[in-house]
């Protein structure tokens, strides 16, 4: 899962992202990736999945020194899974 979290907080964030079960990872490692953003990204490896992907996007949207998440929940209605022997379209109306 992709975090996005300004420059000065990434250390911190670090440590407190541990605490989510994940392992998290500064992007680029000794040079950090710089988003178009001007911002770090960390990437976080959930070993045993994520539990509740809604609870985790809302413990993320309320640390402000967070900027941005790769959880989009919610946002699409249409999905297209493809393989190598077929396509299968889904489609699921959003909840209001």
């Amino acid at each position: 899962l992709p975090v996005e979290v300004g420059r000065d907080n990434s250390e911190a964030l670090l440590v407190w992202l541990e605490t989510l079960c994940c392992c998290p990872k500064r992007r680029g490692g000794e040079k950090p990736f710089i988003s178009d953003n001007g911002n770090h990204i960390i990437d976080c490896f959930f070993p045993d999945g994520i539990e509740s992907a809604e609870t985790l996007s809302n413990t993320l949207d309320e640390r402000n020194e967070i900027l941005a998440h790769g959880l989009f929940l919610n946002m699409a209605t249409d999905l297209v899974v493809a393989s190598t022997d077929q396509v299968e379209f889904r489609s699921r109306k959003l909840r209001t």
